[in-house]
This record gives structure tokens, C-alpha cells and sequence, in this order.
């Protein structure tokens, strides 16, 4: 049987403060979001802390759905598709204003 994510999280961080030569670091954020991704099966353990090191605000909703949104096609297809922001595009170098300016 498979250990959530977040238990591993949890034991890692109870085991790194028994020792005193161990200064570990705040693992909140990343257990609040291992948790929000709970039911996204199918990603390694490596796969699921680099989405749990997102710069995610768990109590952002709006934030942890797309979050999860991101995870599910990750984990479904592999990868996650991204547009381009408005008057972008992310296959050149330069932003379309940038672009016009001194080019006459």
C-alpha cells in the first residue's frame, strides 16, 4: 500500500528534529499542499514535491485549484500545457512593445 506524500513529509520532518544537529526547515506550506494534492495518483515522490514546492498559497483557493489542475494533467498526459500570456509570446525573446520601440 502506497504512504501519502504527506505522511512522508511528516515523518521526515519528526525524524530531522530528533536530532539537535538538525535545524529543520518549515515544512507547513508544503504538507498543506501535499494534502490538497492527496487524491492526484500516479506521480513519484519527486514528481509530487517539485508541485508541492510551487509558489502556492494553500489558503488561496483560487491558487491550490489551479494547482491541482496542473498536477492532473501532469500526472494524465505528462506534462502541462501553458498559454501565452496576452500580447506575449513565449517563442521570442522580446514582448511585441518592445518589439516597435526603435525600430522606425
Amino acid at each position: 500500500e502506497e504512504i501519502p506524500f504527506e505522511d512522508l513529509l511528516q515523518r521526515y520532518t519528526d525524524v530531522m528534529a530528533v536530532g539537535s544537529g538538525f535545524f529543520p526547515a518549515d515544512f507547513s506550506v508544503l504538507l498543506r499542499l501535499a494534502q490538497a494534492l492527496r487524491d492526484v495518483r500516479g506521480m513519484s515522490v519527486r514528481e509530487k514535491l517539485t508541485f508541492c514546492q510551487a509558489p502556492a498559497d494553500p489558503q488561496q483557493l483560487r491558487e491550490v485549484a489551479a494547482l491541482r489542475t496542473f498536477a492532473q494533467y501532469f500526472q494524465a498526459f505528462g506534462r502541462v500545457p501553458f498559454r501565452d500570456p496576452p500580447g506575449f509570446s513565449l517563442e521570442t525573446s522580446a514582448s511585441p512593445a518592445e518589439e516597435g520601440e526603435g525600430g522606425g
